[in-house]
C-alpha cells in the first residue's frame, strides 16, 4: 500500500492496495456506512504500533531482499568480456524499444 497526494488543498490522497486488500476495505467502510478512508484512519488511530511493528518491519524487510542493488549489477557486469558487454548493451536496447522505457 502506498500514499500518494494528490490535492494538497482538499487534504485528499490516493492509497494503492492490492485487489484483495481493497476488497476488505470496501466492505468495512461498507458495513459501517464510513468513506474507505474514514476506516484507514480509525486503523491508524487504534493501531498498536507496539503489536504490529515486527509486522511491519518484516514486511519491509521481505521487500527489501528481493531487490538487485546498483553494486549487484555493476560487479556482474564487471566480469563480463567486451563481447558479452557488447551482446548485454544491445539486448537491452532491444528491450528499451519494446517498452517504451
Amino acid at each position: 500500500m502506498s500514499i500518494v497526494e494528490t490535492n494538497k488543498d482538499a487534504g485528499r490522497h490516493t492509497v494503492v492496495v492490492s485487489e484483495s486488500y481493497k476488497g476488505k476495505l470496501k466492505a468495512v467502510a461498507k458495513t459501517y456506512h464510513l468513506t474507505q478512508g474514514e476506516v484507514i484512519e480509525v486503523l491508524l488511530d487504534q493501531m498498536n504500533l507496539s503489536q504490529v511493528g515486527g509486522h511491519l518491519e518484516a514486511r519491509r524487510r521481505s521487500k527489501e531482499t528481493g531487490r538487485t542493488t546498483q553494486k549487484d549489477v555493476i560487479d556482474a557486469l564487471k566480469g563480463l568480456t567486451p563481447e558479452q558487454l557488447k551482446a548485454a548493451e544491445e539486448a537491452l536496447a532491444k528491450i528499451k524499444a519494446g517498452s517504451d522505457l
